[in-house]
């Protein structure tokens, strides 16, 4: 028992250190270092000057080149206009309508509309008007 104490006395605070140490790199791997990082910006902080966020400075240059670009593209635009003398009104007025159904198959080719089956029945009704007199 003797020689354990003696042990004991000479390596005892080596030891404890040793734990310690362990014991902290282990936190400080589980926790990811956050209070380390946590103490670190709070000492920071008032060091730190008050300049916009990168964030904020990458949205705005991002919005600006949008902008840049959309500014180029509609000048593009009315350019090719000009050139083909485009006319933004149609000669002829088209018949709006909603669809109620069209052909799994040949959807492309064919489909049915509201408006026109009630003038294919208005004009069936004035065929028969017409056939009775």
């Amino acid at each position: 028992m003797f020689t354990l104490r003696r042990w004991w006395d000479r390596h005892g605070l080596r030891l404890g250190m040793i734990g310690l140490a362990l014991g902290t790199a282990w936190f400080l791997r589980q926790t990811q270092a956050a209070v380390v990082f946590e103490v670190y910006r709070g000492l920071a902080r008032p060091f730190q000057s008050a300049l916009p966020a990168q964030e904020t400075v990458l949205k705005d240059a991002q919005v600006q080149e949008l902008q840049q670009r959309l500014i180029e593209l509609e000048s593009q635009n009315q350019q090719l206009q000009a050139l083909l003398k485009y006319r933004s009104s149609q000669s002829q007025p088209g018949v709006m309508a909603p669809i109620i159904g069209r052909s799994a198959d040949h959807w492309w080719q064919q489909i049915t509309l509201v408006g026109a089956v009630r003038m294919v029945l208005r004009w069936i009704r004035s065929c028969q008007v017409r056939a009775g007199s």
